[in-house]
């Protein structure tokens, strides 16, 4: 499939994507989107992957964002036996603004790749990543973000952070956060964390009486819900900390959803 997405002038809109295979048979996708957003476009979009076991998925996003206009992103994987999403986005105009952020969930023997890639071409841009992984069992995760400010972007803002919990002791992750920055003067920083649940917290939790399997979950429904909660609009943030909740009591990907995207346009002034 093939996914075009073109913003005019101050137009704005929200676009929902739900990948959903069903049972255990080997399943392929492999999708590519090109998002275009003219001076003071806003496009929020979300992609939610609730593979099976057995599914193989893999995307690229092509992305150009000109003077003003301003991306939301947010990449949530629930299930697969290998998930890549690939976002390469150009911040082409003054004070054009990302913010991509994701979170996956993965147990069995699943992959999930997340490769990033913000280009700063254009002056006063400003990006924003943080991702949050949940990994169990034999699972595996790769988060690499380069972020590239090139000779012309000065006062580019750009921050990535990484977060991700390892649950077993086979579980992995291999994350690499990049800077490549060719201007001098920008605000830019990265960073990267791998770790276990929280003993302390475990301990603070049991000794309320909550059991060790639901203070589990309520702490990595924290974890994952910081990322969750920078999501703009209110139905699909919701719709998301379900889905969580669901891979969290259940094992599964939760229950079964629907996509859709709504919009409206109107043009005014670039600047």
């Amino acid at each position: 499939p093939r996914l075009l997405i073109e913003l005019g002038c101050g137009a704005s809109a929200t676009v929902v994507e739900h990948h959903l295979s069903l049972g255990d048979d080997t399943t392929y996708a492999n999708l590519a989107t090109g998002i275009s957003l003219a001076p003071g476009a806003r496009l929020e979009h979300y992609k939610v992957v609730r593979e099976g076991a057995a599914a193989f998925h893999t995307s690229t996003v092509n992305g150009r964002l000109e003077g003003g206009a301003s991306y939301e992103g947010f990449l949530f994987s629930l299930g697969g036996r290998l998930v890549r999403n690939e976002v390469r986005l150009t911040l082409d105009g003054y004070g054009a603004n990302v913010q991509l952020n994701g979170a996956y969930l993965v147990r069995g023997r699943g992959l999930c790749d997340t490769t990033t890639m913000i280009d700063h071409f254009g002056p006063g841009g400003k990006s924003r990543q943080l991702f949050k992984g949940v990994i169990d069992d034999e699972g595996r995760g790769v988060l690499q973000g380069k972020v590239l400010v090139r000779p012309g972007a000065q006062k580019t803002d750009s921050h990535q952070l990484s977060r991700v919990l390892l649950l077993s002791e086979k579980a992995q992750i291999n994350a690499k956060p990049e800077l490549v920055i060719y201007a001098d003067d920008v605000k830019c920083g990265h960073g990267a964390t791998v770790g276990d649940l929280d003993e302390e917290a475990m301990f603070y939790l049991r000794s309320r009486s909550i059991a060790p399997d639901e203070a589990r979950s309520l702490l990595i429904a924290a974890h994952v819900g910081e990322a969750i909660d920078l999501i703009s609009d209110s139905s699909v943030r919701t719709a998301f900390e379900a889905l969580a909740a669901g891979w969290l009591t259940t094992g599964s990907t939760g229950s079964t959803g629907s996509t859709g995207s709504t919009g409206s346009e109107g043009c005014g002034n670039a600047r």
